[in-house]
């Protein structure tokens, strides 16, 4: 992971609700991409991180080359599961 990666990782651990939602919808494409690289290192085992059944279906959609990253965007900002997903996924991310 990219110094770039480690240090947006960092700043969303550590922000509020809401600005984690704001720096998701309108902050650069590296932040959604320092999540999916994120994703894609739990997918592959990588990390040992506990997740379920249904987690690991979002994660593969955050890992898809072909889902776009605006619906990445979406997903992780706006939808419940991805707001729980990315919280998941950033204690990983230590």
């Amino acid at each position: 992971m990219t110094e770039t990666r480690k240090v947006f990782i960092q700043l969303l651990r550590d922000s509020p609700a809401k600005l984690r939602e704001q720096l998701l919808l309108i902050g650069p494409a590296e932040v959604v991409l320092s999540v999916c690289e994120l994703a894609l290192n739990v997918q592959e085992n990588n990390v040992q991180l506990k997740i379920t059944d249904h987690q690991r279906q979002y994660i593969e959609q955050l890992v898809d080359r072909l889902v776009p990253l605006r619906r990445k965007r979406q997903f992780l900002a706006k939808r419940r599961q991805g707001r729980t997903l990315l919280k998941t996924l950033l204690k990983a991310g230590k």
